[in-house]
C-alpha cells in the first residue's frame, strides 16, 4: 500500500498517519510536550455498539540532557448504543522503561472516546508512537 501526503494530517495535537485495513487500523502519532501537564496523543471515538482493542507502542525523548522513556499499553474498550465508552480491560505488557520517573503514559476514556495521555517534563520532549486498533 502506497503512502501519499493526504494520508497524514494534524490534528492540532501532533502529526498522525493512519492506514485502514478492513477492521483495523495502524496509528503513527507524534506530539511536543514542554511541561508536566497530561497531553491527549491519541483519541479515537468509538462507533456505536462497538468494542476496540488498542496496543500502543510510545517512545519519549527530551532532547536537552537526553533523558528517554518507553511504554507499551494494551486496552479494550466497549461503547453501547450512543452512550459513553467503557474501559473493559486494561493491561501493561512489559515494564516501563523510564530514565525519569515523571514521564508517563495513560490510557483512559473521555465519553465516547478512547484517549491515551503522555505526561512530560519541563523542557522539550518528543512523543513517538505507533498504536493498532482492532474494531
Amino acid at each position: 500500500m502506497a503512502v501519499s501526503p493526504s494520508d497524514f494530517k494534524n490534528d492540532g495535537f501532533g502529526t498522525i498517519l493512519q492506514i485502514f485495513n478492513g477492521g483495523g487500523s495502524i496509528v503513527q502519532a507524534s506530539i511536543v510536550t514542554t511541561d508536566t501537564v497530561p497531553t491527549q496523543l491519541y483519541s479515537l471515538e468509538l462507533g456505536t455498539d462497538k468494542v476496540t482493542a488498542i496496543r500502543a507502542t510510545i517512545i519519549a525523548i527530551r532532547t536537552s540532557g537526553v533523558i528517554v522513556a518507553k511504554f507499551v499499553r494494551e486496552f479494550t474498550v466497549k461503547r453501547v448504543g450512543s452512550g459513553s465508552a467503557t474501559l473493559l480491560q486494561d493491561l501493561v505488557p512489559s515494564p516501563d522503561y523510564k530514565e525519569d520517573s515523571n514521564l508517563d503514559v495513560t490510557d483512559t476514556i473521555d465519553g465516547p472516546s478512547a484517549v491515551i495521555l503522555v505526561t512530560g517534563l519541563s523542557g522539550t520532549v518528543e512523543w513517538h508512537s505507533l498504536i493498532e486498533v482492532v474494531s
